[in-house]
């Protein structure tokens, strides 16, 4: 139920969708939405997708022993991962949801904002994030962890929710290695990477390409 809600905020949209249906849902599994959260999206690198009886990389703690049990084992390990990232994030308002079998998303309450309730990325979140990805590499997992600027409000953590997976997605196609990314990092990559590609080019020939008549060689060179 907890990984539905997680997935219906992903998706909430304040035009179309009833803000009290999805704040009832989450108070029925004691969580209170409007209020300022952060997302965290969590991301395996080393087993995506794989049963872990055909992955090398294995938790360094006990598990099922039934042999003809590869979704216990993976049920137990997944466990045990929630079970670490709740050391960091003991708070009982942190939502902790599967977003698929490799991928974690954490929801919690923005606790350290500053009095100008900017949308900046806390220091604290950006502490925890990389004691998560301590504590998992410890254990011989890899991860690429997003941190997405805080939404303030319901209407603003569903955009917190998609960001926090498009910075993990940027890392990935820019062949960034395990370690923790967060939105003000990957600003200008999430911008190039989101221009169409056919006003790209009108801007190149129109503004770029005139520059090249004043020898501008240098600026171009700056510019790559």
């Amino acid at each position: 139920e907890v990984n539905a809600l997680v997935e219906d905020i992903g998706k909430f949209n304040g035009l179309n969708d009833s803000f009290d249906s999805l704040t009832s849902r989450a108070r029925r599994l004691g969580f209170q939405l409007d209020m300022p959260r952060g997302v965290m999206a969590i991301c395996f690198s080393n087993f995506r997708g794989l049963g872990l009886e055909k992955n090398p990389v294995k938790l360094l703690y006990e598990q099922y022993n039934d042999p003809i049990s590869e979704e216990l084992d993976y049920l137990s390990t997944h466990g045990r991962l929630i079970e670490l990232i709740r050391e960091v994030f003991s708070d009982p308002q942190t939502i902790i949801a599967s977003a698929a079998r490799d991928k974690l998303s954490v929801i919690y309450a923005e606790t350290a904002r500053e009095t100008d309730r900017t949308y900046a990325v806390s220091q604290d979140a950006i502490d925890r994030a990389w004691e998560i990805y301590e504590k998992l590499k410890e254990v011989s997992i890899e991860t690429k962890i997003g941190l997405s600027p805080v939404g303030l409000n319901i209407y603003e953590i569903p955009a917190s929710y998609k960001n926090a997976w498009e910075i993990v997605e940027i890392a990935d196609r820019t062949g960034s290695p395990p370690g923790v990314y967060s939105f003000d990092q990957l600003l200008f990559e999430e911008i190039t990477f989101n221009i169409n590609r056919h006003y790209s080019m009108q801007f190149i020939e129109k503004k770029l390409l005139r520059l090249f008549a004043d020898d501008a060689n240098e600026l171009a060179v700056t510019f790559k």
